[in-house]
């Protein structure tokens, strides 16, 4: 417990822009983008826990950056059959910095520089997939996720501690893959999903000491709609 009640924790606000985009150019193209701007005069931010105690931290903060997203159907777009399909979503964070040194809930105490990075705000994400749609509804997609580079604490500690608490979050790519049978005339979808196909090894979190990211998952399962 980091001795601060929901009652004690002061609410955050923050003033939100956000100036987007959508664009449908012709039959199986759709596009998107934005451009985005968060301003947060106090916001609750969790670091790692090092100092002992649950890692709440309030402060000025600031978040700027892009989204893009964009969907291509070829089966649409060149009158096929037989649809192959890509899919693009992309987030680019270039600005995600403290403001004003944060102040642990806890005991008051500064944490991290102001200039400095907010913890667990990668620069990139990009999520791309690729897919194939039969008529007879068999359907299978492969998806690649990348999320780059991340601090794990306000002080944008670099080097790996020897708990684990604290260091740089190395940049990680996963690949999922999707399969799914509509049965035609009915409601019914037969689907099965392996996540992280090739059993990648990395970190996802530090919070309370190194977090492993999810192993190669099987999941298979049936869904019926109305």
């Amino acid at each position: 417990n980091d001795g601060a009640t929901a009652a004690e924790v002061p609410y955050d606000w923050a003033i939100e822009s956000e100036l987007g985009i959508r664009s449908t150019p012709r039959p199986g193209i759709d596009l998107q983008a934005a451009l985005f701007r968060n301003d947060f005069d106090q916001q609750v931010v969790v670091g790692s826990v090092a100092g002992g105690n649950l890692p709440l931290a309030l402060g000025e903060a600031l978040y700027q950056g892009a989204e893009l997203a964009g969907r291509i159907e070829f089966g649409t777009l060149l009158g096929w059959q037989h649809n192959v399909y890509t899919r693009v979503a992309y987030q680019w964070l270039p600005t995600a910095r403290v403001e004003s040194a944060f102040e642990a809930v806890s005991n008051g105490a500064l944490v991290g520089e102001e200039g400095n990075r907010l913890p667990f705000a990668p620069k990139h994400l990009l999520t791309l997939g690729v897919g194939y749609a039969h008529p007879a509804g068999f359907s299978g997609e492969v998806e690649l996720v990348y999320t780059s580079e991340q601090y794990s604490d306000f002080a944008n500690t670099e080097e790996p501690t020897a708990n684990g608490l604290a260091g740089e979050i190395d940049d990680y790519t996963i690949v999922n893959l999707a399969l799914n049978y509509r049965v035609p005339g009915t409601g019914w979808t037969v689907f099965g999903t392996i996540k992280n196909v090739f059993d990648k090894e990395y970190i996802a979190d530090r919070t309370r000491g190194i977090l492993p990211g999810v192993p190669r998952l099987y999941q298979a399962g049936v869904q019926y709609r109305f």
